[in-house]
């Protein structure tokens, strides 16, 4: 990190060059990590098999009316610092954001313009939260629920072949305004854009020991 500080000479950068080091290691990792970065306005674009998952559903549960009871996505964040100490480290600021949005991408202008709240069938808002294994290693991960949005998506549409391909949701760090309601209840009351620096390394789906996957548990009536 280097600072640049402005005086009646100095106003602004026009110019700020990026070693080829630092983008060989970009590179390098492309295949296993993704990265989103604010407030530059890079996110991760997430491809949901939509046609390929209905296909499957509907033809298990013919003429029945798809139910979505479960579909849980875990986003393994892998740059979090767990010791204060490290605080002081080069890439301290780099952290994780602490709110996630993750949203249908076609619908993101509009969220923002309009000042929408999240919505199961729209926008779904986790924070940054961790598990232990049984190794007892320390994971962090946002964890979204997808069930009322693919089970809407199966819904709208009269069978399968009508699907997109793929649902395209993106993920958008945020900032989250809460107003309390009582002692042990607090509403969000406003989503906005990033614009903070953090640094989000998320696990990529096309890594090959673990990768990003999505579980779904479906039924008819």
């Amino acid at each position: 990190m280097k600072g640049f500080y402005a005086n009646t000479e100095v106003r602004q950068i026009n110019r700020y060059e990026l070693i080829n080091t630092q983008l060989d290691i970009l590179e390098a990792l492309e295949d296993e990590v993704d990265f989103v970065v604010s407030p530059a306005y890079i996110f991760t674009r997430l491809r949901i098999p939509m046609k390929q998952m209905a296909e499957s559903i509907l033809r298990d549960l013919g003429d029945k009316r798809a139910y979505v009871n479960r579909a849980r996505l875990d986003v393994e964040v892998i740059n979090v610092l767990e010791e204060e100490a490290n605080k002081y480290e080069r890439d301290y600021w780099a952290r994780p954001s602490t709110n996630m949005l993750l949203i249908k991408e076609d619908a993101i202008e509009r969220f923002f313009t309009t000042n929408e709240l999240p919505s199961d069938s729209c926008a779904l808002l986790e924070a940054i939260t961790s598990r232990t294994d049984s190794l007892e290693e320390t994971h962090y991960y946002y964890s979204y629920d997808l069930s009322k949005l693919l089970t809407q998506q199966l819904r709208n549409k009269d069978n399968a072949k009508a699907l997109p391909d793929t649902l395209d949701m993106v993920l958008v760090p945020v900032d989250v305004t809460t107003t309390t309601v009582s002692s042990s209840t607090t509403t969000i009351t406003a989503v906005k854009h990033k614009q903070t620096i953090s640094a989000t390394a998320i696990r990529s789906a096309n890594i090959e020991d673990d990768p990003m996957r999505l579980e779904v548990v479906y039924s008819g009536f």
